[in-house]
């Protein structure tokens, strides 16, 4: 969750977000089963720092 009390950096926010969401696609599980073994291994090898990143 994330608190913003500056209104003009919200309304940057909100549309950061709403293009995003524009350009993005749903993921179904086996879209996401089927990704390539590269891409499944370098998200396990980043897990323990995708928090600080």
């Amino acid at each position: 969750m994330l608190a913003v009390l500056d209104q003009s950096f919200t309304s940057v926010l909100d549309a950061h977000f709403d293009k995003d969401l524009l350009r993005s696609a749903p993921v179904d599980g086996t879209r996401r089963h089927d990704r390539p073994a590269l891409e499944r291994v370098q998200e396990v090898a980043t897990a323990p720092i995708r928090r600080f990143v």
